[in-house]
């Protein structure tokens, strides 16, 4: 398929083939792709689905207003309004449950630019952590959907979680004032200590909502904070690339293990515009070798051990910071049977799912 072509140029690209249940049929930029089911696959009598077509609907209401209506019958990974799914959890017809996504958690962050000079001070990052009252963003903007980090490897996973892992930096306003007066960033006539650009990496929801608690809580101890709105390819490449920012909140999605797309926020080294990686000017030799040992380490017990002292290192440094804890939710009509078998089903091949009318 790609021998003697362009491999960039090739059209295989956008019609993707192999050997598992179902085979590509259709992609409609912005609109839908169709898969359907495939003669050959290896596994006898499988897939039970004549078809799939995924949709690419934009407008989260829509998303509602077309599961309700039967028009899709698997809403996954968070597309609905927070709002909504909250909504239809009382409503018979749907199953809206985490089962099936457990190795997707995922973390709103934070993220600090520290060739900024304020910034360079782990006493600011400190400080900026303290003055955010994460359980009341929690309760107030995502209806109770999550919980305060305790770092970057979440509580579900129970291979590599710390014991008695807590919040490392809690709610607690005076704690932040007097790290900003120590740190030498006193407040002006105007009560202002120092200005901050926030870039939002916008792709949920949530974003806005928690750039906003942001701002106005950093403004409470003499913060001021402009906040930048750019799509999220703009956003991408303003804080990863242009490194054009000063703090930055999106998501870190954890998916099983630390060494998968983790330690890649905290280790230095990565090219320039790699998203989602350490391009915030800060570098750590012990983080950089236990990343590297704890990834290589077979032995579990010693790995775990590794990535408990990882998470120390980093939690203490707080080049980033893990501000929630929390998991995807999916919406499923009661119509489809066998679903969410497995940790990450809404990305798996679907081979034993069926619907009935």
């Amino acid at each position: 398929m790609f021998e003697g072509s362009n491999v960039l140029d090739n059209p295989a690209n956008n019609a993707p083939f192999g050997t598992g249940p179902y085979r590509f049929v259709q992609y409609e930029r912005g609109q839908y792709i169709i898969a359907e089911r495939n003669p050959t696959y290896w596994r006898k009598d499988l897939p039970y689905l004549d078809r799939i077509v995924w949709r690419v609907i934009t407008d989260k209401s829509a998303v509602a207003a077309s599961l309700e209506s039967g028009q899709i019958q698997i809403s996954p990974y968070n597309s609905l309004p927070l709002a909504d799914l909250d909504r239809l959890k009382a409503d018979p017809r749907f199953d809206i449950s985490t089962r099936g996504l457990e190795a997707n958690a995922f973390n709103n962050t934070l993220e600090f630019n520290t060739r900024r000079k304020e910034l360079s001070d782990v006493r600011v990052r400190r400080a900026i952590a303290h003055a955010i009252n994460v359980p009341y963003f929690i309760d107030n903007f995502l209806y109770g959907q999550g919980k305060p980090a305790t770092g970057p490897i979440p509580s579900s996973s129970t291979a590599f979680y710390p014991a008695d892992s807590k919040p490392p930096y809690p709610f607690d306003r005076k704690r932040s004032e007097s790290l900003l007066d120590e740190a030498g960033y006193k407040r002006g006539a105007d009560g202002v200590r120092f200005p901050l650009k926030l870039v939002l990496i916008n792709n949920g929801e949530d974003m806005p909502l928690l750039g906003t608690f942001i701002q106005q809580s950093l403004g409470s101890v003499g913060i001021r904070v402009e906040i930048v709105q750019l799509d999220v390819a703009g956003a991408l490449t303003t804080v990863y690339r242009d490194w054009n920012f000063d703090i930055a909140t999106g998501w870190h999605q954890y998916r099983g293990d630390p060494a998968v797309s983790t330690t890649v926020w905290y280790r230095s080294g990565s090219p320039k515009g790699a998203p989602w990686t350490n391009q915030y000017g800060w570098q750590s030799d012990t983080v950089d070798a236990l990343t590297d040992e704890a990834a290589s380490e077979i032995d579990p017990a010693k790995r775990r051990a590794l990535y408990a002292q990882w998470v120390e290192a980093v939690n203490a440094e707080i080049p980033v910071w893990m501000v929630t804890e929390r998991q995807f939710f999916a919406a499923t009509s009661h119509r489809v049977h066998n679903h969410h078998t497995t940790p990450r089903w809404d990305s798996s091949d679907y081979r034993d799912v069926w619907i009935t009318d």
